[in-house]
């Protein structure tokens, strides 16, 4: 209230002073005898201004600007808001007021204009009005208003560049054409997040994600609302199995919070759930693509769809494929429906990365890459020490006994032997508690304990008891 209170005290006393400045020599209309300079109350367009009134200025123009915002609740208290509509029968109306208070100024008369170029002209105000108040039943005395504005008009923005008084509510103000109060708002309030710089950004999500996620998830930054603001995508395992796949998107409110708007989940294996996820630069943003669905032994449903989200989580299609057996009578027309599925999303999939797809696939084929979303890619996160797995490791079945031998070498290569005989061979990187093989351009995501000489080992949904070989 002090604040509305002081505004109110500011405002009224530079209205004071523009109306008390202008009231005893309103200016006259370019090219008007001397006599009309004397006259206090508007003058009736001549057809000589009508002639001259440029199509690009006729309308309603408004500047709204300041304020205080309370983006929960969607409006904002206190903005300053300019009015100016031009009418082609010459009439005009300025209003000037300031939201949420009793600050309210109307004038209403007639106008003129002198094109100066294609996109400028100098404005003539003649009108009459004052102070109203708001909630006012009877109509307050009149003030003259005469004032002459130097205007340029790019498109939909009107731009004062001169005034008669610096003091003229005018003054350095760009107004844009039809522009409502609810547009402005819910233009303003969506643009508090997008002032945050992307450096901001990346350090609120990085911190973020440092506190809630473990270095064996994974993440990439990416704009998928389209807002110019990127969100934070996450794959988040939720057992040390992997079992149990989630895709979480996270977006910065206004007041610089994390805050999660879309969540999707799956498993790391075919018969749990297809957990599929893509990602596609487009001109405005990214768009993501998704296989979700179950299919075993010949059946099931599958949907793929690609798309982006709106600030709030929800969805917009870009286009989607699907099949199920339950179309078909037959094993020959499920097979067939199932293939043309797959070669229909395998020419849509050309263009997109994969963000992550079941480790039995290791990623899409179909797609062109991998996206970078190891943490260590996109945040500051110090490697650790891969030591913990370097070296060579017998693994003990419970029954058999020594089976097999794990080998993992200083220069990130390594191989299974089976009772002596190789059977596969990769190269390795290791974050936190978790190493990536690479066999055979498949990627494997592993996780694993130590404890002195001992090594649990998780990978592809089996556990691998390993000791120390010292070799």
């Amino acid at each position: 209230m002090i604040s509305i209170a002081a505004a109110a005290a500011c405002f009224l006393l530079t209205a004071g002073i523009f109306l008390l400045a202008n009231a005893g020599k309103p200016e006259a209309e370019p090219g008007a005898p001397a006599a009309d300079a004397e006259r206090s109350e508007p003058t009736a367009p001549t057809a000589e201004a009508v002639s001259q009134s440029p199509d690009f200025l006729y309308g309603s123009w408004y500047s709204y600007s300041g304020g205080t915002a309370y983006p929960n609740a969607g409006y904002i208290v206190g903005a300053d808001v300019t009015e100016l509509h031009l009418e082609r029968t010459m009439e005009a109306t300025l209003l000037h007021y300031v939201t949420s208070s009793d600050i309210y100024y109307s004038y209403t008369g007639t106008w003129s204009a002198t094109v100066l170029s294609e996109d400028t002209a100098r404005i003539t105000l003649q009108l009459s009005g004052g102070y109203l108040g708001l909630g006012d039943s009877e109509e307050e005395p009149h003030d003259p208003y005469n004032a002459m504005i130097t205007v340029r008009v790019d498109g939909d923005f009107l731009t004062v560049t001169g005034t008669e008084d610096e003091q003229s509510p005018f003054a350095g103000r760009t107004l844009e054409r039809d522009l409502s109060r609810e547009d402005w708002v819910e233009r303003e309030l969506s643009s508090v997040v997008r002032q945050i710089t992307p450096e901001e950004a990346h350090s609120i999500y990085e911190t973020f994600f440092c506190e809630n996620y473990s270095y064996t998830d994974l993440v990439c930054l990416a704009d998928v609302t389209h807002d110019g603001l990127d969100e934070m995508i996450v794959v988040h395992f939720c057992d040390e199995m992997n079992a149990r796949v989630e895709g979480l998107v996270y977006t910065i409110d206004e007041n610089r919070q994390v805050e999660l708007i879309f969540t999707k989940v799956g498993s790391s294996c075919n018969a749990g759930g297809f957990f599929n996820w893509y990602i596609q630069q487009s001109p405005t943003g990214f768009l993501l693509a998704s296989e979700d669905g179950h299919w075993s032994t010949g059946h099931g449903t599958l949907v793929y769809h690609e798309y982006y989200l709106t600030r709030s989580g929800g969805i917009c299609d870009v286009a989607s494929v699907s099949v199920t057996s339950l179309d078909y009578s037959t094993d020959e027309a499920i097979t067939a429906a199932f293939d043309r599925y797959k070669a229909r999303i395998a020419e849509r999939k050309a263009s997109f990365y994969t963000i992550y797809s079941f480790p039995q696939n290791g990623y899409d084929e179909d797609t062109i890459a991998l996206y970078p979303m190891q943490p260590s890619d996109i945040f500051f996160i110090e490697e650790p020490d891969e030591n913990a797995i370097i070296g060579h490791w017998t693994y003990n079945h419970e029954l058999y006994g020594p089976v097999g031998v794990f080998t993992f070498e200083p220069d990130g290569t390594g191989n299974i032997s089976i009772f002596g005989d190789v059977k596969y061979e990769y190269t390795y990187s290791v974050i936190d508690d978790t190493a990536f093989l690479n066999i055979d351009g498949k990627t494997s995501v592993c996780t694993f304990e130590r404890s002195g000489n001992e090594m649990y080992w998780y990978m592809g949904g089996q556990t691998y008891y390993l000791t120390w070989r010292d070799e």
